[in-house]
Order: structure tokens, then C-alpha cells, then sequence
């Protein structure tokens, strides 16, 4: 007789997680990549023939961001304060993923990567690990 550990609630939810990672992958799957890249270069070429100045994000007339991602995220006041928003923003292959538009929010503050094992929390090993 199994002892009851808690394994089948854990691999229940490994199972769910699993089954809702390969759903999130599916919708965001892009058949034709080909596509996918002309879009992103046509959205590119927009930003440089709409701007000769550069990167800069603001002049006359409000934000003349000079690429896709900048004109999406960066020209909104408050953009330092809802890095979320930039999962919005996505182009070419990623363009259909959702990132971490409606899931924790985790800063790497630690660039070490010392103990593969036990990361540090802070460090990106620790986060792609302790997130997932």
C-alpha cells in the first residue's frame, strides 16, 4: 500500500501546469515564421521612415521612439513603473506569447551563478527555477 505523501496532489499540479504550458504554446505557435519575420521588418522599416532622428523618445509633438517595442511601451509616462506592459509589446516569433503580463513579476538583482543546485534568490537561475 502506497503512504500518502502528498505526491499525487503535487503531480496533479505538475500535470495541470504542464497541460496549461503546452495550451500557451499552441496558441502562440506561429506556422508560417516567414511571416512572422516580414511582419516584424515591415513594423521596423515604419519606425526608421517615420523618424531620422535616432532613438530618442521624445521631441516635438510627443514620443518619436524610432522602433516597435519602444513606440509600444516606452512612450507611456509610466513605463518605468509597468514593465509589465512591455509583455504587450512582443514582435516576431514572440509575438503571440504572453510573458509575464498576467504572472509574478521577478527582477534579477543578483548576477552571480555560483550553486546550480541551491540558487540564490535574486539571481536568474533562482527565478526560472523558483517561478516555474
Amino acid at each position: 500500500m502506497r503512504e500518502n505523501t502528498g505526491h499525487a496532489h503535487s503531480d496533479a499540479f505538475i500535470e495541470e501546469r504542464a497541460h496549461n504550458a503546452t495550451k500557451a504554446a499552441m496558441e502562440a505557435y506561429n506556422p508560417h515564421p516567414n511571416l512572422a519575420i516580414l511582419n516584424f521588418n515591415r513594423q521596423v522599416q515604419e519606425s526608421l521612415d517615420n523618424s531620422t532622428r535616432g532613438r530618442q523618445l521624445h521631441g516635438r509633438g510627443g514620443c518619436v521612439a524610432t522602433n516597435p517595442i519602444d513606440r509600444c511601451w516606452r512612450c507611456h509616462k509610466d513605463w518605468a513603473q509597468n514593465r509589465q506592459a512591455l509583455g504587450e509589446c512582443a514582435r516576431g516569433f514572440g509575438e503571440r506569447t504572453t510573458g509575464g503580463m498576467d504572472g509574478e513579476f521577478y527582477m534579477v538583482t543578483d548576477c552571480s551563478d555560483d550553486d546550480m543546485i541551491n540558487p540564490k534568490k535574486g539571481t536568474l537561475r533562482w527565478g526560472v527555477i523558483g517561478l516555474w
